[in-house]
């Protein structure tokens, strides 16, 4: 290499060379410990592999590509002031304009497709924070490094470019994640929780896939949807016993309801289907111990029964097959016994390595069940808040805390007696250079990194579930100071929405008001429960913090005298003192004992949102949002059966997307829902014509 670069040369010079040691060895330190492929150097370690192009210094290459998340708008600035680095050097005279795979535009491209294509898009968790400060570190450490020396004839340097981004993680990135951490509510706790238990799920089911098998050519494509159908290349693998135990548990009720199965083109494989119909809510146990599933247990001892029939040469029919009867009870070391099992021999004969990696499925069934409480709780958050969850159901949901804790306890021990027989054998295998468990040893190879992955998922689960925790134990503590605060903010809220729409119709005289105005009286409903009492009493047990009982959820009259407003309506605000009287509202009881009413059973199928609320006679696209709602569900309006609707998931609900029929008249028209076990849910939409609005 020389100082500096021959014209036309893809070489680096000295000072390049230094520049990109400077960033790989920055990278690798404070970002992560692989190369990002922008930073990679060919064989020789003197010109990169990656080159920018002219168009990847426009702004439209890029634009398009950004997301919509909280940091869009900072991520749109950092990619900004990028952007003119780099066409400000680019038009410079020939000699000082640099080369387009310069270590200079290499760190430019992984900024940019860093704040592109990571942060513009992220969703805001407490691991975000810590990636935006691993990055904030990386650009302090290039900056004080001084690896990019300014020259004396331009104002636009890298150095000065640097500090602008720095600045831009630490004083507008930084403080905007953490106020929306501290002002996070349950409805972001438990989506952190139920993600990082579905990652848990996810990385354990691979975890059992591979830690004791013995098949040879092992496919890797051991996904929890791939491992539930159950087709191509994994039927190999499936067919063993221990196959047909990751099967189970991938098929059982709270691992489908996780992770829903869906439509799948050529349908389940024979296996899967028997096992989708047994339905299999858990392994079950005897003195402590988890046994097989009968299921299972019955497939197996078919299996044999044909295999020995093979054998034999003997003509013996399906039906009489099943007539004998396998064992009632069967234990691993008896399942996961043979060739057929799936599992390498040495561990074929340690009982107690088999115990515990049967226990781990069940575990991870147990995990799955716990996923949907916590989805229920995720729903409950978004109809009450934090009012709801940590107020009222704040002993369940600690709770589930605690029996996630227990859980993931019982996970890493039974890991770590797994673990240690495995790492033992490779051990042994490894120091005496023996090569009969190569097909083993090949399989474990791919336990180290997926056992690191699902460490570290157990772990970030255990830091959102004491985040759900803590919340659910201090908000009971601040209750009176939060719903004072409440109260305070629904009477700003309610007070200056009524001043803003004033102005708007009455300063800027803007057309189409009062239609607009009508229909949105027409679409929102006069009355609701809100604003005259919250009619249903909520009481988690006999704390002396439940003494506290919310009947009332209304604003007071506003203080203005200038106008009356919708808010005026609004009589009093939380109630929270037994024995207060409530104006304009009676309530009859006995004199000696109070009755209260009795809770409104919620049904498993229910609508919760239709979208939009009024309908163009000429029809228009549709959403109905809602839960329990079958892929398979039959969707009508008023008499028509509506072909073409679309099922698809929204985090816990489901959304039906539908175009709903053209009406010639107008008014409201049935919906019904129809499930096909026959659970209904009914609801109404109503057009209007659009040519009179």
């Amino acid at each position: 290499a020389m100082p500096l670069r021959f014209p036309g040369s893809k070489s680096y010079s000295d000072d390049e060379l230094a520049q990109m040691e400077a960033i790989q060895r920055f990278y690798t330190q404070d970002i992560h410990t692989e190369l990002h492929e922008f930073l990679q150097m060919e064989e020789d370690g003197k010109k990169p592999r990656f080159s920018t192009t002219l168009t990847d210094l426009e702004r439209s290459m890029f634009q398009s590509r950004l997301g919509t998340g909280l940091l869009c708008m900072e991520s749109e600035n950092i990619l900004v002031n990028v952007l003119q680095y780099q066409t400000s050097r680019q038009n410079r005279d020939t000699f000082r304009s640099g080369y387009l795979n310069d270590p200079r535009n290499l760190l430019c491209e992984i900024l940019k497709h860093f704040v592109v294509e990571t942060l513009s898009h992220a969703e805001v968790n407490p691991d975000l924070l810590e990636l935006v400060d691993k990055w904030s570190t990386f650009v302090h450490h290039l900056t004080m490094s001084n690896v990019f020396r300014p020259g004396s004839r331009y104002d636009e340097t890298m150095e000065a470019m640097l500090v602008n981004i720095r600045n831009s993680f630490r004083y507008q990135l930084r403080p905007a994640l953490l106020k929306h951490l501290s002002t996070s509510s349950a409805r972001e706790h438990l989506h952190w929780f139920i993600q990082s238990a579905k990652r848990v799920l996810a990385h354990g089911t691979q975890f059992l896939y591979f830690v004791l098998r013995s098949s040879r050519d092992t496919p890797k494509n051991c996904t929890i949807p791939n491992i539930q159908i159950g087709h191509k290349p994994l039927d190999v693998v499936l067919a063993t016993s221990s196959g047909r135990l990751l099967q189970a548990m991938v098929l059982s009720v709270p691992f489908q309801q996780v992770f829903p199965i869906g439509y799948i083109p050529g349908g389940l494989s024979p296996v899967a289907e028997q096992l989708l119909r047994a339905k299999i809510e858990t392994f079950g146990s005897t003195d402590g111990k988890i046994m097989i599933p009968p299921i299972l247990a019955q497939i197996a001892f078919v299996e044999k029964q044909q295999r020995e029939q093979k054998v034999k040469s003997k003509r013996q029919s399906v039906a009489s097959l099943d007539l004998i009867k396998p064992p009632t009870e069967v234990f691993p070391a008896q399942f996961l016994k043979g060739v057929e099992s799936g599992v390498s021999r040495p561990f074929r004969e340690k009982p107690v390595v088999l115990e515990e990696f049967v226990k781990l499925h069940e575990l991870f069934i147990r995990i799955a069940s716990l996923i949907q409480l916590l989805e229920q709780a995720y729903s409950l958050a978004g109809e009450g808040g934090d009012l709801l969850v940590y107020g009222v159901t704040r002993k369940h949901v600690a709770r589930l805390v605690v029996d996630y804790t227990l859980l993931s306890n019982a996970v890493r021990d039974s890991m770590y007696v797994v673990e240690q027989h495995a790492d033992g054998l490779y051990q042994h295998l490894v120091r005496n250079n023996q090569q009969g468990q190569s097909v083993w040893k090949h399989n474990y190879m791919q336990v180290s990194s997926i056992s690191m992955l699902l460490n570290d998922d157990l772990e970030k689960c255990h830091e959102a579930a004491y985040r759900v925790r803590q919340q659910a134990t201090s908000y009971t503590l601040t209750m009176q100071q939060r719903m004072e605060s409440l109260r305070g903010n629904l009477n700003s809220f309610i007070n200056e929405t009524e001043d803003f729409s004033k102005d708007v119709r009455n300063v800027l005289q803007l057309k189409g008001a009062e239609q607009a105005d009508l229909l949105l009286d027409a679409e929102i409903p006069h009355t609701n429960l809100l604003d005259t009492c919250f009619g249903i009493q909520f009481s988690s047990g006999s704390d002396t913090e439940d003494e506290s009982t919310i009947t009332e959820i209304v604003a007071e009259k506003p203080k203005r005298t200038e106008s009356k407003s919708k808010s005026g309506k609004i009589k009093k605000l939380f109630k929270s003192e037994r024995g207060q009287s409530l104006d304009n509202i009676q309530l009859e009881a006995e004199p000696e004992e109070p009755k209260r009413e009795k809770p409104v059973e919620i049904p498993a199928m229910r609508i919760t949102e239709i979208r939009p609320g009024l309908h163009p006679l000429s029809g228009i696209s549709t959403h109905i949002s809602g839960v329990g709602f079958s892929d398979y569900l039959v969707l009508k309006v008023g008499n028509q059966t509506i072909e073409g609707r679309y099922v698809q998931d929204d985090g816990p609900r489901k959304v039906i997307s539908f175009a709903s029929p053209p009406s010639d008249t107008e008014g409201s028209k049935k919906i019904q829902i129809i499930n096909p076990n026959g659970e209904k849910a009914t609801a109404s939409i109503t057009y209007y014509d659009e040519n009179l609005a």
